[in-house]
């Protein structure tokens, strides 16, 4: 009996361990007063972090290619590749004045998504961004720009040029890049008064536009807009309305 008795204890101590190597269907150990899964299986703890081969120019354009330009395709996939990867950065810049234009449309897309989390990327290409690829026309490219454009550290000559970008987009026969255009005539104007007057005098103009989008947008932008310019950082310079 004792050598039974033994026997029963032992085994009682066993399951009341129960497996460290194995989750356990009971939320908690009787008397413990927390749960096994915390003790062996730390959900704060971060995975891995996922290994992107690199990409050269050619493998990104050939990622980017295809389709039209209703879908972004798999722009997506680039943005996660760029992350501490300033080459991947570069040819997205560089593709943004590709020929094909589902090419330069998805380009910008995956780099304005990129800037929305490190603007700090845009950084080595502002005079890019403000120069060559200013002067595409695309409507995609355009309004992916102006979206890009206040996130920008800029001296004033070079806000100047951002301004000048947003204000000569207002004429664009896009309504979508109309629209980014006033955002960012209002992102760039903020801290500045005089500038900020005549981003409001826009938004009154356009706040008749035939496009419903447009009238709502630059409704929008003169209710927020408030006297101090909390919309954005301060900015100096002058723009041609």
């Amino acid at each position: 009996m004792a050598r039974g008795a033994m026997g029963m204890l032992r085994l009682l101590s066993i399951r009341g361990k129960g497996p460290q190597w194995q989750e356990s269907d009971t939320t908690h150990l009787t008397g413990m007063g927390r749960s096994s899964r915390s003790n062996h299986y730390p959900v704060d703890r971060p995975g891995p972090t996922p290994y992107h081969s690199p990409m050269s120019y050619t493998e990104l354009r050939q990622l980017l290619a295809g389709g039209d330009r209703r879908s972004i395709g798999r722009a997506d996939e680039v943005v996660p590749r760029a992350k501490d990867s300033p080459s991947v950065v570069s040819a997205l810049v560089r593709l943004m004045r590709d020929s094909d234009p589902v090419v330069s449309m998805r380009a910008a897309d995956a780099l304005e998504k990129i800037s929305r989390t490190d603007p700090e990327v845009l950084m080595p290409h502002k005079h890019e961004l403000l120069g060559e690829i200013a002067e595409n026309s695309q409507q995609e490219v355009r309004w992916h720009l102006l979206q890009m454009l206040p996130r920008l550290r800029l001296i004033p000559t070079e806000r100047t040029q951002a301004l000048e970008i947003a204000a000569g987009s207002l004429h664009h026969p896009s309504r979508i890049v109309v629209a980014d255009a006033l955002t960012a005539l209002f992102k760039l104007s903020a801290g500045d008064a005089v500038l900020m007057e005549r981003a409001k005098e826009q938004a009154d103009r356009l706040s008749s536009s035939p496009f419903a989008a447009v009238r709502s947008r630059a409704k929008r932008l003169i209710s927020s807009a408030c006297p101090k310019g909390s919309l954005c950082g301060p900015a100096s310079g002058d723009f041609e309305p």
